[in-house]
């Protein structure tokens, strides 16, 4: 089940973003994670760092963002590869491809799990670019 939760590194890089919705785990202030039978949003105390699952990530970088992340096999099923769509209230360079605005994609990816992390990787540094003015 782990695998299906965010690293401590994303974690915190999500914090500083302002996620801020309940998780079902937590890192504490020195990098050890702890389960909850409840959903708690550990973003709230100082020490703590809330540990999404992957689905929530992407679903609140839609919301929050307007920016759609999205992981699925490559056409050779042997790969797999990543798309952020921009969604047009958001302001970024694009390519448009089948009538979406696609702002940056990758491909060939050996596992689900990895892509995922490349991707929200991603989503991290676009919207930084944003916030920081710099599109």
């Amino acid at each position: 089940m782990n695998k299906e939760f965010l690293s401590y590194d994303q974690s915190v890089k999500l914090k500083e973003l302002g996620f801020d919705e309940p998780c079902l785990k937590y890192w504490n202030g020195i990098g050890e994670h702890f389960d909850q039978k409840d959903w708690v949003n550990w973003n709230q105390a100082k020490k703590f760092v809330s540990i999404p699952l992957y689905q929530q990530v992407f679903r609140w970088f839609q919301d929050r963002y307007n920016l759609e992340g999205t992981v699925q096999q490559a056409d050779d099923f042997n790969w797999y590869k990543w798309n952020i769509a921009r969604m047009p209230s958001t302001p970024y360079p694009y390519t448009r491809v089948n009538n979406k605005q696609y702002i940056a994609f990758n491909a060939l990816i050996p596992t689900r799990t990895e892509a995922e992390i490349d991707c929200i990787d991603n989503l991290i540094k676009i919207v930084k670019k944003i916030e920081d003015g710099k599109v």
